[in-house]
């Protein structure tokens, strides 16, 4: 699996705010990605629901195999970290992006 697959998730699923009580279907985050990227895709998310550096959690039963992020902070932190920080996202969350900037540079 590569680097960028895992940021790409994590950038998709913070620019589409699935954080908290908005979650999503698997497949349908999965479905976001090309499709030559799909099958790699459904491994990264498997990988942080199983315990990765990220919260991803899994919500639901059944059949709606529904995950969400639990806060941005730790997505932001992890793109920081991975090379994976985007104009949108810089953007988006600019406070929680300062936040771990502050923590990681002092400022």
């Amino acid at each position: 699996m590569t680097q960028n697959i895992r940021n790409k998730l994590l950038q998709k699923l913070l620019n589409n705010r699935v954080i908290g009580s908005h979650k999503k279907q698997k497949s349908t985050v999965v479905s976001w990605f090309p499709s030559d990227e799909q099958s790699e895709a459904k491994e990264v998310i498997e990988e942080f629901v199983r315990g990765g550096e990220v919260p991803l959690y899994e919500y639901g039963g059944g059949g709606r195999n529904n995950i969400h992020l639990d806060n941005a902070y730790d997505a932001i932190e992890y793109l920081y970290l991975h090379d994976g920080i985007t104009i949108t996202v810089k953007t988006k969350y600019k406070t929680k992006y300062d936040a771990v900037v502050e923590d990681y540079e002092g400022g």
